[in-house]
Order: C-alpha cells, then structure tokens, then sequence
C-alpha cells in the first residue's frame, strides 16, 4: 500500500466525505511533491535557518534574481536552494555552473571559459575560487588507504598579478637552498592509493621535512602498505600511522617491483596543468592542489557523463558560501620564503 492509499484508509475511518479525503489528500501529493524537488541530493536534511534536522520543506516564491525560494514550515523562515552552497551569492545559474566546473577541472583558462559563458572574466574568477575553496575544503577530510605511494613534486613560486616594489634575488644574487631545492619552489606533498584516490598539499618552499611529512598522518585511514623513495623525510610519517614502509631502490626504474609509478603519473597531470595554465599565483597553490588531486580521483573512477553530478554533489557537501572579497582572503598559502625581500 503507498502512502496516499495509507492515507486515504485512515481518513476514511473518521467519517470523512470524499471531497473532504480529496481535498486532503490533493494538499498531502502537493507537500509531498515539493518537499520531494527541495530535498533533492540531501540538499535540505538540516533546515539552513533554524537546524531543524529532516524538516518539512515548502515552495517560498521567487528571489529577487529569479532564484526558486524555499521555506521550512518549522520556522517560517525562507531561503534559496542553494543556501550555504558555492551558488549562494551568485547570479549565474545551473548552466553557467556546469560549465564552470567542467572548465576547471578540464584546465580551461578563465579567459576561455569568460566567452563559452559570455561573462565578465573577474565574475569567472570568483566562480572559479568559490569551486577551488570548497574542493580545499573537501580534501581536508581527503584519506587514502591501501597500498599508497608518497613523494613530493615541486612547481616554481609565483607572485603572479601581484607587482612586487624592489623585487631582488636573495643572498646578493643567489637563490637560497635547502638539501639541493630552491626555496623559490613550492613543494607539494603528495600521495595516491591503488583505489585511485590522490591528496596533494603545500606545507612549506623548499625541500620537505621529516616534521611537515606528519602532517599527512591525518589524511591516511589508518595503517597501510606506505612506498616512498630512498629518503628518510617519511620515517616519521610511518611509524605514526603503523604502516609497513618500503623504499624504491630506483624511483626511476618504472619495472621494478617496487615503484612510483602512479605517483610520478600523477606528478606528470599536475605539471600540465601547471604549464597549461603558465603557473599559478603560490597564495592560491593549495586550492589548485586540491583541483588536481580531485581531478584524479575523478578520471580515474567517475565516468565521463557523470563527473559533474559528482562535483556537484561533492560541492553542495562541501561547498563554502562565501563573497567575492571574501574568496580573495580565504586561507591564503604564504610561507615566509616564497615573499621577496626587497634589496
């Protein structure tokens, strides 16, 4: 028995006429269905007004941007669907976003992807950050598990569109090192898993420390099969995770039984988008590491027709509802040696 039968029966126990049951049940399809087309994809299992948890959701009219409008019947307060989401404070809708993030994840540049949307190319700049931040956000609770490889790539710094006043190399013209790395390089710790899961993060310019690698711990899922290179940099790392710990004779020995190889393929896609996009400004690297690794995740295990379901989904879960000036300050990355000193 469906519920409206479910319905119809109890009613009918009370005497009712059958236009009274109609009307009745007529208003129960109605909520039914619109709560039904506002809770889509979980959207609205807390109210984002009150915190009401599975509330009873109704239509509110339209926003002022034509934006569809809902209200919880709990405490009468309204709010656009996407409420809390990348999408709250923009005027752009499902289409624009599609594109947006296809783009993104895609390596198109913004201004590519300003004429595909016709679209002031600052608008698709804080579009574009907004999917950044929130897939940041979404790689915080990133873990890999398994038999997982670790190693560190390094891309140039970059104080792209920002004009540093007396811009000077260091040391009276010397590039400052640490164990044969520039510290004008950004080094981004990275790790993948035979599931084909990836994380990548930026702790410090320079070459990685046994200290910094620790920070990866919180994105393990407990112990695991941990392969690396000859350095001692993860010694650390495992012991605190209890994983099994082998090192790679040759990292560059592609057919020996113990390999880099899914890490160096995936330190090969982050230096094309790298080159693709002619660098990134070093503030911004972690929310571009963050694309890359989603990126890698998502061609590796999401088909093709259903990757932007999936980064919809993951943004409406982990979305970051924030204002343009606020997207230019959000967890900005900026170790003290990628700052130019001034001569």
């Amino acid at each position: 028995m469906d519920k409206t039968a479910a319905i119809e029966s109890f009613l009918g126990e009370y005497g009712l006429t059958e236009l009274q049951i109609s009307t009745i049940l007529k208003l129960f399809e109605s909520y039914l269905a619109d709560n039904s087309i506002a809770k889509k994809d979980g959207v609205f299992e807390v109210c984002p007004k009150c915190g009401k948890v599975h509330p009873m959701i109704v239509k509110g009219g339209k926003a002022g941007s034509g934006k569809q409008m809902y209200r919880c019947t709990h405490c009468g307060r309204r709010f656009t669907e996407d409420h809390g989401t990348i999408m709250h404070y923009s005027h752009q809708g499902d289409d624009a976003w599609k594109v947006l993030m296809m783009d993104t994840i895609n390596g198109v540049s913004l201004k590519k992807t300003s004429e595909i949307l016709s679209l002031n190319i600052e608008t698709v700049f804080s579009m574009r950050h907004r999917f950044l931040c929130s897939l940041e956000k979404h790689a915080d609770n990133m873990k890999v598990s398994g038999n997982v490889q670790l190693d560190e790539t390094f891309v140039s710094g970059s104080h792209k569109s920002r004009h540093i006043e007396g811009k000077a190399l260091k040391d009276d013209g010397k590039t400052l090192k640490t164990r044969g790395v520039s510290k004008e390089k950004v080094c981004l710790a990275t790790m993948v898993d035979d599931n084909g899961s990836a994380f990548a993060r930026s702790y410090n310019a320079g070459q990685l420390t046994s200290k910094e690698a620790l920070n990866l711990a919180s994105h393990i899922a407990g112990s695991c099969s941990m392969t690396t290179d000859g350095t001692s940099v993860y010694d650390q790392l495992a012991s605190a995770t209890g994983s099994f710990h082998r090192k790679t004779e040759d990292r560059k020995d592609s057919k020996a039984e113990v390999n880099l190889n899914r890490i160096n393929s995936f330190h090969s896609v982050i230096k094309s988008y790298y080159r693709h996009y002619r660098g990134v400004a070093s503030k911004y690297i972690n929310r571009y590491a963050s694309m890359f690794a989603y990126a890698w995740n998502v061609n590796k295990v999401v088909k093709e027709g259903e990757r932007y379901e999936h980064a919809l989904s993951t943004v409406r879960k982990d979305g970051i509802s924030l204002t343009g000036d606020e997207i230019r300050d959000y967890r900005l990355y900026a170790p003290a040696d990628l700052i130019y000193r001034t001569a």
